[in-house]
C-alpha cells in the first residue's frame, strides 16, 4: 500500500501577496524591522535568567489576545490572559516586563505597554499609526527594546524623519524626556525553536538502484502534454494533462485503463488541475479553479462541488476512511483545525504533503516572504489520525523540499536534482544525485508495499522506479 502525496508550488506569491493584504498583513520587509508577519509564542528573560515571561498569542499574527505566564527559578507567580500578544518584550529583575502590541487587524495601532510585578498590565502610550504617501504600512515601527534597572526605552522609525526614543520611568511608567545612555545593552528575547537534532549530522551517500522508466500510454500528440501525477493506495497512477481537462488513469505497468472526462463547457479552456486525490473506494476527486470534480471507480463524471477556498487548499485522502486531509496554505484540517505543530509553534507556509499508511499525515513548514517568523529552519510536521501533532522534524540546511513521500516510517525528499532519503526520527540515511533526465523531478510516491520510489519528471509520460528498501 502505498502514500498519497501533494506537491505544491514552493511560492505563491502573487496570491499570497492579495491574500496578505486582504487579511491587513503585509510583506515582512515593509513591516519594518521587528515585526515578524508570523508571532510565534515565545519566552522572554531578565537579565540574571531567574525571571521568565512566556507569551502564548492565541492568532498567529499577533492580533488580540495572548496568555502570559511570568515564572522565578522556574516557579509559578502569575498567569493569566491578557486581550494583545506582545510581540517583543523585555523583563527586569524585580518581575516588571514591558514591551508593545499591534492589536488589531490591519496594524492601524502601536500600543506601548507595560506588566507589573503582579501581572496587572498598563498601556503607557497609544499611538495612531497612518500609511506614507507611498501607500506603505502603517508607520511608525518598533525598532528595539531597551529595559535597564530603572527605565524602558523604545526605538520607533518611520520612512521619513528617522529614529525617535520613547522613553519611560519603571516601575511607575511615566514619560521621561531624557535620552537613554547610548551604552545601554539590548537584551535578546529567548524563542522556544524545535530541537535541531540531527539537523547537523553528517549526510551519507546513498547508493540508488539502477531505475526502470515505465512509459504511460496515450501521450503520442503534441496537444498531450502530461502535468500532474498521482500513485494511488492501490498502485493505480493517475495524470492530468496541460492543455486538457481529462485526468488519465493507468495501471501500474503504464498501460492506459480509462480517461475521467468532465462535461463539455463546465470548465474554462487551459486551466490545469491543482490537485489529484483519490478515495478508499476508487473514486477521483479533483480540484482546478472553484471546482473540485469526483469521478467514479471508472472514471465516470460524479459531481462538481464549489471549492470555496481556490487556489487556498488541497485534498488528500487517507488509504482508508472517507474523510480528506484538507491542507491550506498556513493551517490543515482532518475534520477539527490544526493550526501548529508538535512543537507549539504556529505552522508558517505549508508545503509538500504526503499521506502514510497509517492515515497520519506529513507536510513541509518553511518560512516565505509572506509567512516569516524569523526562524530560517525548515521542518517537517508530523499530524496522527486524529489530527493531533504528532512530531516535528527540522530538516537539514542543505534537504530540498520540492517533493515529499511519506509511508508512515520514513521520508523522501526531492529538489534540485537530488533524493534524500530520512527515518521516521528525522535523521538522514543518506542523500543521493539523480539522472539527467530527473533532475527537475519534484513528484515522489512510495509504492509496492513501499519497497519502491516512483518518481516523475516535469511533463514526461513516464514514471521512474526505484527500489527503497533504505532504513
Amino acid at each position: 500500500m502505498t502514500a498519497c502525496s501533494l506537491r505544491r508550488e514552493p511560492s505563491v506569491p502573487l496570491f499570497a501577496s492579495l491574500l496578505m493584504l486582504a487579511l491587513g498583513a503585509v510583506p515582512p520587509a515593509q513591516q519594518g524591522p521587528t515585526r515578524p508577519l508570523v508571532v510565534q509564542p515565545a519566552e522572554y528573560r531578565s537579565a540574571s535568567g531567574l525571571r521568565v515571561l512566556r507569551v502564548d498569542p492565541s492568532e498567529r499574527h499577533g492580533w488580540g489576545p495572548a496568555s502570559y505566564r511570568m515564572e522565578l527559578a522556574g516557579k509559578l507567580v502569575w498567569e493569566g490572559t491578557h486581550p494583545f500578544t506582545l510581540v517583543d518584550a523585555r523583563v527586569a529583575d524585580d518581575g516588571t516586563s514591558a514591551g508593545y502590541a499591534i492589536p488589531e487587524r490591519g496594524g492601524s495601532k502601536l500600543w506601548i505597554l507595560m506588566l507589573g510585578a503582579d501581572g496587572t498590565g498598563r498601556t503607557l502610550q497609544e499611538i495612531q499609526r497612518t500609511a506614507p504617501a507611498s501607500n506603505g504600512p502603517p508607520e511608525p515601527w518598533v525598532r528595539r527594546l531597551r529595559l535597564s534597572e530603572d527605565r524602558f526605552d523604545v526605538e520607533v522609525l518611520a520612512s521619513r524623519g528617522g529614529s525617535v526614543w520613547w522613553s519611560y520611568r519603571l516601575p511607575t511608567g511615566e514619560a521621561r524626556t531624557d535620552r537613554p545612555p547610548e551604552t545601554a545593552a539590548d537584551e535578546a528575547p529567548v524563542a522556544p525553536i524545535a530541537s535541531s537534532l540531527h539537523t547537523a549530522d553528517p549526510v551519507l551517500e546513498l547508493a540508488l538502484s539502477t531505475p526502470r522508466r515505465i512509459a504511460l500510454e496515450g501521450f503520442d500528440s503534441p496537444e498531450r502534454v502530461p502535468l500532474r501525477p498521482l500513485v494511488d493506495a492501490r498502485d493505480g497512477v493517475w495524470m492530468s494533462e496541460l492543455r486538457g481537462d481529462a485526468v488519465n488513469a493507468f495501471g501500474p505497468d503504464g498501460v492506459l485503463r480509462f480517461r475521467c472526462q468532465p462535461p463539455s463547457g463546465l470548465l474554462r479552456p487551459y486551466r490545469p488541475y491543482r490537485w489529484l486525490s483519490v478515495r478508499s473506494d476508487g473514486h477521483l476527486f479533483a480540484g482546478v479553479d472553484e471546482h473540485i470534480l469526483e469521478f467514479d471507480q471508472r472514471g465516470v463524471f460524479v459531481e462538481d462541488r464549489e471549492d470555496d477556498e481556490p487556489l487556498r487548499s488541497s485534498w488528500l485522502f487517507p488509504s482508508e476512511g472517507d474523510e480528506p486531509w484538507v491542507v491550506r496554505l498556513w493551517n490543515l484540517a482532518h475534520g477539527a483545525p490544526v493550526e501548529r505543530g508538535a512543537n507549539g509553534r504556529w505552522f508558517r507556509a505549508l508545503g509538500a504533503a504526503s499521506v502514510g499508511r497509517d492515515g497520519s499525515l506529513a507536510v513541509i513548514d518553511e518560512p516565505q516572504d509572506w509567512a516569516d517568523d524569523g526562524d530560517p529552519t525548515r521542518y517537517v510536521q508530523v499530524i496522527a489520525p486524529d489530527g493531533v501533532a504528532r512530531a516535528t522534524l527540522p530538516l537539514p540546511e542543505q534537504c530540498p523540499t520540492d517533493g515529499l513521500a511519506y509511508d508512515g516510517d520514513r521520508f523522501v525528499l526531492l529538489g534540485a536534482g537530488e533524493l534524500w532519503a530520512l527515518r521516521a526520527d528525522g535523521s538522514c540515511v543518506g542523500r543521493a544525485r539523480l539522472p539527467d533526465a530527473l533532475g527537475r523531478a519534484r513528484d515522489v510516491f512510495f509504492a509496492r508495499e513501499g519497497t519502491e520510489a516512483w518518481l516523475f519528471a516535469p511533463m514526461d509520460a513516464a514514471m521512474w522506479v526505484f527500489e527503497a528498501r533504505w532504513r
